[in-house]
């Protein structure tokens, strides 16, 4: 982690916006383990994801600076980004 920024409990998984990593990471609280679940590392540039095609698998694509999360309770993560 790099400047872990905000975070969301759904159930036993913790979910960090790991910002200066520009990811978002998921700790499994019951296994002990830690994965990504968004972003590629790589900071995103872009105002205009829909035309620059940044739509996707949450894995492929750029974040920039993650700072907060919310969990809508059911099955949706929302993250706010810098």
């Amino acid at each position: 982690f790099n400047k872990p920024q905000g975070m969301a409990l759904a159930g036993d998984t913790l979910y960090v916006a790991d910002m200066e990593n520009h990811v978002i990471r998921a700790v499994d609280l019951s296994a002990g383990t830690v994965t990504t679940v968004a972003g590629t590392g790589a900071q995103s540039r872009s105002r205009n994801r829909v035309e620059d095609g940044m739509l996707g698998n949450a894995l492929q694509v750029a974040l920039s600076s993650p700072w907060d999360l919310a969990w809508d309770g059911a099955n949706t993560l929302y993250s706010a980004n810098a």
